[in-house]
C-alpha cells in the first residue's frame, strides 16, 4: 500500500497544475421573462399567500385573465373581477383536448 511518499507529492503535483476554469452564463436574450410569458396567456394559477397545511395545493385553480398591466392583472375568479398582483400569479400551461373526426378511414 503506497504511504505519504506517493500521496503528497502526486496531490502537490496535481493542485499546481490545476486551471480556473470559465463560468457559463445563459444569454439575456434567451432568457424567458415570466412577465412577458403572463401576457400571452388566458388562464394563470394563483399562488395562496397563507401557511398551508399538509398535502394543500400551493396554487388556486386556473383563473381567466380579463386584463393585464406591468405589475397587476385583473382575473375572473367566483364571477367577480379580482387584481392580483404578478409576484402571486404562475402560468396555466395544459394541452388541449384533442378532437377526433368521426369521417371513416
Amino acid at each position: 500500500m503506497p504511504g505519504k511518499d506517493f500521496f503528497l507529492p502526486n496531490l502537490r503535483n496535481y493542485m499546481q497544475n490545476l486551471q480556473p476554469t470559465l463560468v457559463s452564463r445563459p444569454s439575456r436574450s434567451n432568457v424567458l421573462s415570466i412577465k412577458n410569458f403572463l401576457t400571452v396567456l388566458t388562464y394563470v394559477f394563483v399562488r395562496q399567500g397563507c401557511v398551508r397545511r399538509p398535502l394543500q395545493q400551493p396554487c388556486d385553480a386556473p383563473f381567466e385573465i380579463i386584463s393585464h398591466n406591468n405589475k397587476l392583472f385583473t382575473l375572473l375568479i367566483k364571477g367577480k373581477k379580482s387584481v392580483i398582483p404578478v409576484d402571486r400569479l404562475k402560468p396555466a400551461l395544459w394541452r388541449s383536448r384533442i378532437q377526433y373526426s368521426s369521417t371513416p378511414d
